[in-house]
């Protein structure tokens, strides 16, 4: 279903917007396939696709049960069969081939806040996750273009984080630096919007589709570098994120703070991504020994912050040797701490060095201990607004790219690029004030994008055995499922974080419970403390002990007088304990008992019965 003039939003960026609507054969399949998830049977699915061989979200949820066992290619088929069951779902004017007037975007955009929207970002998602484990980065590209185009104010999947990657892997070298460039300035007033918008409600001219399309592959969207340039200059100066306007603000805001709207200064994934392209584009090799000749000037030198500044491609390889190397120190100087996770992930060992790097003599820990890279994580150097989100986004980089930097002739480019920013720190004092007055402008700079979108972002979304984007997590099953059963969202499986420790580690380890982040809806569970209990089982145990001596020095008495055969009386053991017992019912009776108090506070009367049985 589509809308034409909805969702007009912070950005003017009215238009078209579509939006998946089930017929009401497929709701009451639906209904059958909440069924079959809540029993927890993968045969109750295999069941129903049986009956209904293209129900979207049955397949999509028989897929992930594949894939978490390792059988991908059959995961991956049945996520096809999905695709393909959405796509003769598709209106007419779904199309990225079409751009919305004022936009600038393909006329394909489908908001992630609507749960019906979620099994096409589900299939699409998958799909290209799955293209590129088979290696086809070309199409995985392409479907990455589209996803963004779909859902660019928001971007739930994270797809910005996947792009450079692919466009890695299929040799689109100059498309990435192009769309490193562009994309900003083309789409500032959709990226600048709230990464959780209103959902948007379609005008009274919406209408459903009757003529489905016929079945292809999805459509690769246009590259963001092929759209038209903005013509306006209303975004010429920029605000932050949160609407900070030049001159407002506390500490470091003001004239001299920097606004910048490339991606590659501003994503740690785009920063190494470009310098990896600029390494794959020379064929020839990189010669390291160039990065001892670098300039501080080119390291530093800050990017056009005009939005409306024309593109300059790259020079060549063979016109500008050094610039992987200018290109890798700007990455690590603004993003240190990618040197401790790419080492990490590589296994690589502190003590070696790395033959034919510049700083031969230099081994990783040495580097790892040198500034910039030993105080990588100080507050002083992270990002002031967006510091804990580009941690993150470093560690989603290395954990999907992390193989482009295991090569030898890699490592040595690497190598040396931080042998040379700790030879800056060490020995040139006036060069390395530069370099740290350059990352101090940058922690204080403002983005031109709105960073909030990625908060939920998980370095598990990247891995090669990856997880979904918690927005699809969440919406699998609705909520109402659980309310028809008497069950609200505040009374099913919340767990209090103000409950003991082992309490919660036990609760978390059952997979309907979940975290009460609000603290409203769960009590917390307490447990005595460790002393408390350990005084009672002392008690308890010296109670014990007493009584057996008791009981051993009567059988030594009754023992004693009838060796001696003077007509004494045997005392038998039973009736020396009840003996004991009545005379501990009397003192606990008349409060005289040693250890009052239970639990509850009650006498310990039938426990000390318990123990001396």
């Amino acid at each position: 279903q589509h809308g034409e003039g909805g969702g007009g939003g912070e950005g003017g960026s009215a238009g078209v917007e579509f939006k998946l609507v089930a017929n009401s054969r497929y709701q009451s399949v639906q209904e059958q396939f909440y069924e079959c998830v809540e029993t927890h049977d993968p045969n109750a699915l295999v069941d129903l696709i049986s009956r209904e061989p293209f129900h979207v979200d049955a397949l999509l949820q028989l897929s992930e049960i594949y894939r978490a066992q390792s059988e991908n290619e059959t995961a991956f088929d049945l996520c096809k069969r999905a695709l393909y069951a959405l796509e003769w779902g598709f209106h007419p004017k779904f199309s990225p081939f079409v751009t919305t007037p004022g936009s600038n975007l393909p006329q394909v955009r489908v908001s992630s806040a609507l749960p019906e929207s979620i099994p096409l970002y589900h299939a699409l998602g998958s799909y290209m996750l799955g293209l590129g484990s088979q290696g086809v980065h070309r199409t995985a590209l392409e479907v990455a273009k589209l996803l963004l185009a779909m859902d660019m104010a928001a971007d739930r999947f994270h797809t910005l984080l996947h792009i450079d990657f692919y466009a890695i892997r299929s040799r689109s070298y100059a498309f990435l630096h192009r769309f490193a460039f562009s994309f900003i300035p083309q789409h500032v007033k959709h990226l600048q919007q709230g990464p959780r918008a209103p959902t948007p409600t379609l005008s009274s001219t919406s209408h459903t589709s009757s003529s489905p399309l016929p079945a292809a592959g999805p459509a690769p969207a246009p590259t963001a570098a092929a759209q038209p340039q903005p013509t306006d200059n209303t975004h010429a100066h920029l605000t932050s994120a949160d609407g900070v306007a030049d001159g407002a603000g506390g500490e470091g805001e003001g004239e001299g703070v920097v606004e910048l709207c490339r991606l590659d200064w501003m994503l740690p994934n785009f920063a190494f991504s470009m310098a990896m392209a600029a390494l794959m584009e020379n064929t020839s090799g990189v010669d390291v020994s160039l990065v001892k000749s670098l300039t501080i000037d080119r390291i530093v030198a800050w990017p056009p912050t005009d939005l409306q500044a024309p593109y300059t491609p790259p020079q060549s390889a063979s016109d500008d040797p050094s610039r992987p190397l200018v290109c890798l120190c700007r990455a690590l100087l603004l993003f240190p701490s990618f040197l401790h996770e790419i080492l990490d992930h590589t296994s690589a060992k502190a003590h070696n060095k790395v033959p034919g790097s510049a700083y031969v003599s230099k081994t990783w820990g040495d580097l790892l201990f040198a500034r910039p890279f030993g105080d990588a994580k100080a507050a002083k150097w992270q990002h002031r607004t967006h510091g804990d989100v580009l941690q993150v986004m470093v560690a989603c980089y290395v954990a999907k790219s992390g193989a482009l930097w295991k090569a030898e002739q890699v490592q040595r480019v690497l190598h040396s690029c931080a042998g040379h920013l700790a030879f800056i720190y060490a020995d040139l004092t006036d060069t390395a004030g530069e370099l740290d007055a350059f990352r101090t402008s940058w922690c204080a700079s403002r983005f031109a994008m709105d960073m909030a979108r990625y908060r939920d972002l998980r370095p598990s979304e990247f891995a090669q055995r990856y997880t979904l984007p918690d927005f699809i997590l969440q919406q699998r099953i609705p909520a109402r499922r659980g309310q028809q059963n008497g069950m609200g969202d505040g009374e099913r499986g919340n767990v209090s974080l103000d409950s003991n420790p082992v309490v919660v580690f036990l609760q978390t380890l059952l997979p309907w419970n979940q975290i009460d982040q609000t603290g409203l809806h769960a009590q917390p569970v307490n447990l005595p403390t460790m002393q408390t209990l350990l005084a009672r089982l002392r008690d308890a145990l010296a109670r014990v002990s007493n009584a057996q001596q008791e009981q051993q020095q009567q059988q030594a008495a009754g023992d004693a007088a009838a060796a001696a055969g003077g007509g004494g009386v045997e005392i038998d053991a039973a009736d020396a304990m009840q003996a004991h017992l009545a005379e501990l019912a009397r003192q606990y009776t008349e409060g005289e008992g040693e250890g009052e108090g239970d639990f509850d506070g009650e006498p310990r009367f039938d426990d000390e019965l318990d123990q001396v049985d």
